[in-house]
């Protein structure tokens, strides 16, 4: 992949999430998790073509391991669109704890 084709990946992949997933959590500790979870994904399928690759086809788990990374960036870019969004009411929420 080229670099314009990862940067349209990873922009509509953006608004795919944005328009369907309508769960993006309300605080950073959450929306940092999402990003995580993501991540983990893409370890997840770099461990399985590292150790497993026999079961599928390469070109299957390179496929997977670059929707993984596309995914990752997308949740990694949404995060920071949103970072701070929220931080007045989380500042009251831990004000009241």
């Amino acid at each position: 992949m080229n670099n314009q084709e990862i940067w349209k990946e990873i922009d509509d992949d953006v608004r795919f999430i944005k328009k369907n997933d309508s769960r993006w959590p309300d605080h950073a500790a959450a929306q940092a998790g999402m990003v995580g979870r993501e991540a983990g994904e893409l370890m997840n399928a770099a461990i399985i073509f590292k150790f497993h690759r026999k079961k599928k086809s390469d070109s299957s788990h390179l496929s997977e391991m670059q929707r993984a990374a596309i995914r990752t960036a997308a949740m990694a870019i949404i995060f920071l669109q949103n970072v701070g969004k929220n931080i007045d009411n989380q500042k009251n929420e831990s004000d009241e704890n």
